[in-house]
């Protein structure tokens, strides 16, 4: 939601104040969680925007590339697609290729899936070529990994999620979150081609390397729990014991709260479990 904000901030300063209002008012909706009050604040905000013969086609994109956002938000992917495809076409550059990827997800949620891989190989390519934000790459690759795995080519889903990790590896600041998110989801894919001891190291190594006291210990003790299942599947039942023990502990700990969604379970979302 917060990104929401973002797509447009930049552009408050050349705006009129009735423009600026509505960005703004949207933004807000969003970050409260209202996506339909801030797709129709969207839908005003295009319209005066169109009314003005001063404003920008990048800034019209914009417009679209937000209320795509807010559809999607509420699920109705078919908008949120046209949406995105009117962005694309007034965009250039690194934000053509956010849209893009956006539009790609927003594709494989329609179950378009040809088109979904088609733009977000693209959007990969663009964002290659440019200065990119290494985190917005690195997701983009795992999104991509998504969309081989549901398709049935995990061999591939292993390659994009190896290149999304060495990313974040050379990226300066690499976003210690976004790393356990897709050791993660490695883990699982390597899993789903059976190859356990790849697995099982993969995540020995992540709770080796991870400081899991610094994140939520619903989210550790999901970690721990799938590296209790892949060192299971390895053979060592032993280990897989202690680990699922300790994660029994930590969500006992943490409380009667919901379960963290945060991590996939690549190998559950395969055979619908």
């Amino acid at each position: 939601m917060v990104k929401f904000l973002g797509l447009f901030l930049c552009f408050l300063t050349f705006l009129l104040p009735a423009q600026e209002s509505l960005f703004v008012a949207a933004g807000e909706s969003m970050q409260g969680g209202r996506c339909a009050e801030a797709s129709d604040l969207m839908i005003r905000a295009l319209r005066l925007f169109q009314s003005k013969p001063e404003t920008s086609r990048e800034q019209i994109g914009v417009v679209w590339q937000a209320l795509g956002a807010a559809y999607r938000c509420q699920r109705l992917y078919a908008k949120a697609a046209r949406a995105l495809e009117q962005a694309v076409e007034m965009l250039n550059g690194p934000r053509k290729a956010e849209v893009l990827a956006s539009l790609g997800s927003v594709y494989e949620d329609l179950g378009r899936h040809v088109e979904a891989s088609t733009a977000l190989q693209t959007a990969d390519e663009m964002l290659r070529g440019s200065a990119a934000d290494p985190d917005t790459l690195a997701l983009l690759l795992n999104n991509r990994a998504m969309l081989e795995r549901k398709l049935g080519h995990a061999a591939n889903a292993e390659i994009h999620l190896h290149s999304a990790l060495a990313v974040l590896q050379t990226a300066q600041h690499s976003n210690y979150d976004l790393m356990l998110y897709l050791r993660n989801n490695l883990a699982a894919i390597l899993s789903f081609e059976h190859k356990y001891a790849e697995a099982a190291q993969l995540c020995r190594s992540t709770l080796a390397q991870s400081s899991l006291g610094n994140i939520p210990p619903l989210r550790a003790a999901a970690v721990e729990e799938n590296c209790a299942k892949y060192v299971r599947q390895s053979g060592e039942k032993a280990e897989a014991a202690r680990l699922a023990a300790h994660a029994k502990e930590l969500r006992a700990r943490a409380g009667p709260e919901p379960r963290d969604g945060w991590l996939v379970d690549v190998t559950q979302l395969v055979h619908g479990k």
